[in-house]
């Protein structure tokens, strides 16, 4: 056994049914198409923890599928012979499967934390909870399917005794849904001559017990399924907001390059600006220079003071102009 080991997908085995390690072996994957083999080194799956434990869990879900068809047998052996051994092994059977549902779904819910973005297994996982799934609605059917029978043997059993009872009187002794329907079959049963017909009706008032029990029954497989299908909705939720999440990202990254392109025009203009203040500061000097020479030039016959008090005003001009071309640098 050291050198042997069982995998789904395996096409080579043994006398025992497990494959040689030695041959290659497939990985599933599951697409829109459905499941295709696709071939594969033995060193990734062989050793993957996922893989196994997707593997046991299916092969578990598998033997629910035998139990339930157990059930349905010993329910229809229920019907035809009914007696107290029989009805503890569907007791029995009923509380197993209950049991072995709520476990599953707690290895799945478990495995789902593993599945991360890996689309081979998101498609193992999907399957898994899908044949989970399956199986319960099977067992409701099965459920389902028992209890219409077990009104029609209440009915047929009421009619032995009576065959003038009314439809109403029968639907009355097969509701559960009200405490004192009991009252039919105690009237009924005081009403009968025969000893057959007590002994009808004794079997239909058992059988309504029967039928309580098979109404708690879809009432519990009622919250598994509903179990079940939060279980999908979590991890659905689960992966709707890493994609949320990476859409709003992106969205952020997209909006901070608009706001970086608009902050560089908005440099730009500044520049343009800058450089705008310091020509009209240019030629504003210019045009001053300009002046005071022109000055300088008119007052140049009217003697020497003139001509000092030209200059000190020219140099005060001159530098004026030059510190308000500096300020709109």
């Amino acid at each position: 056994m050291a050198g042997l080991l069982k995998l789904p997908g395996s096409t080579a085995a043994s006398k025992d049914g497990y494959a040689s390690l030695d041959q290659p072996i497939k990985q599933h994957t599951v697409s829109a198409g459905g499941i295709k083999d696709v071939p594969i080194e033995l060193g990734d799956l062989a050793n993957d923890v996922y893989f196994d434990e997707v593997a046991r869990i299916r092969d578990a879900i598998r033997a629910l599928d035998d139990t339930i068809s157990t059930l349905q047998t010993k329910q229809t052996y229920s019907l035809q012979a009914p007696s107290e051994s029989l009805a503890v092994e569907i007791t029995t059977l009923s509380s197993r499967l209950s049991q072995d549902i709520s476990y599953h779904r707690s290895r799945i819910a478990e495995l789902g934390q593993q599945v991360g973005k890996d689309e081979a297994r998101r498609g193992h996982w999907e399957n898994l909870k899908a044949a989970l799934q399956r199986m319960v609605e099977k067992w409701q059917r099965a459920e389902q399917s028992h209890r219409e029978k077990v009104r029609d043997k209440i009915g047929r059993q009421m009619r032995i005794v009576n065959p003038d009872v009314t439809d109403e009187e029968v639907k009355q002794a097969v509701d559960t849904s009200a405490g004192a329907q009991t009252q039919v079959f105690q009237q009924a049963i005081m009403g009968a001559r025969s000893a057959a017909a007590k002994s009808a009706l004794t079997e239909a008032e058992s059988r309504r017990s029967e039928l309580v029990q098979i109404e708690e029954t879809l009432v519990q497989l009622a919250a598994l399924m509903q179990q079940v299908a939060d279980l999908v909705v979590q991890q659905d939720v689960q992966i709707t907001h890493i994609e949320s999440t990476a859409a709003g990202v992106e969205a952020d990254v997209e909006q901070g390059v608009k706001q970086i392109g608009l902050a560089k025009v908005s440099a730009a203009a500044a520049r343009h600006k800058r450089k705008m203040c310091a020509a009209f500061g240019f030629l504003l000097l210019l045009v001053l220079i300009i002046v005071v020479v022109i000055e300088v030039k008119q007052g140049s016959g009217g003697g020497g003071g003139g001509k000092e008090e030209v200059k000190t005003e020219t140099v005060s001009a001159a530098a004026s102009a030059t510190s308000h071309a500096a300020r709109y640098r």
